[in-house]
């Protein structure tokens, strides 16, 4: 092999090892010197580099810490801003960063001009989120995990895409094959549990079922014509159901568990 083909010869790597070796985002500030104090002196992002050309051309390079890219379809990022912020917000690529104590860290760069658009608050997938407009036109989000990824991972609607599918399906079948059987009823509670009770109803055509969260979390209910409504404890929904049929449903930030089916019949 000859020396200039060696050279471009790919790298080996571990399995599971990502090919990317760091994750970098380039951001435009009309502002520069505002956009240093606030994310290198304010936020305290360290200066990996800085760069000078000509007319008056200026970077730096901020170590913001381990990266990742999160992609999310248009449903879950609506129901990140539920989560964080309670209405649609914000532009489709937004900044996160970890920290170890959002409380503080919101405080101190809203005091170095940030704009608070949501304060501190835990959401449904246990860490404590806060939404701020900062300088260079960023919209982030400050969240601290309030407990480990493994434990995370073993909560309802955690897991791999294929880990998520198979548990539902199996829960679905489990719910239309319990002895009990549905109930007749229009009222459906979201206990503290992580569940629907009753899980299968049945109901007359024309019903208006009434979903009620008595948890202590933000749920969801997602019917098959993507009607999608967002409970936060106490919050209700109802929704009339005009055509016979058999309506299977499910939260959204719980899908591993949380499902259930309306059945609708026909009136004689």
């Amino acid at each position: 092999m000859r020396a200039h083909e060696a050279a471009r010869a790919p790298a080996t790597r571990a399995s599971g090892e990502s090919p990317v070796l760091q994750l970098r985002v380039l951001v435009e500030t009309d502002d520069y010197d505002a956009a240093i104090r606030f994310y290198r002196d304010e936020l305290g992002l360290p200066e990996q580099a800085a760069f000078a050309g000509a007319g008056e051309a200026r970077v730096a390079i901020l170590d913001a810490g381990r990266a990742t890219l999160e992609l999310a379809n248009p449903a879950q990022r609506r129901l990140i801003d539920e989560a964080e912020v309670g209405h649609p917000s914000g532009p489709r690529i937004r900044v996160a960063l970890e920290v170890a104590d959002t409380i503080e860290v919101t405080e101190r760069l809203v005091a170095a001009g940030a704009a608070l658009l949501s304060s501190p608050r835990e959401t449904p997938w246990r860490s404590l989120n806060a939404r701020l407009d900062a300088p260079a036109g960023l919209q982030l989000t400050l969240f601290e995990e309030l407990e480990p990824l493994a434990e995370r991972a073993g909560r309802p609607g955690f897991g791999t895409d294929a880990s998520r599918a198979g548990a539902m399906m199996q829960s679905i079948l489990t719910t239309r094959a319990a002895p009990w059987g549905p109930v007749a009823t229009d009222q459906i509670d979201l206990p503290r549990s992580h569940r629907f009770d009753p899980a299968a109803v049945v109901v007359s055509v024309g019903a208006a079922v009434r979903w009620t969260n008595r948890d202590q979390f933000t749920h969801s209910v997602r019917l098959p014509d993507r009607t999608h409504f967002i409970l936060r404890p106490g919050e209700s929904a109802t929704y009339t159901f005009r055509q016979p049929g058999e309506y299977p449903y499910y939260c959204s930030f719980h899908a591993q568990d949380m499902h259930g089916t309306v059945i609708v019949e026909a009136r004689e």
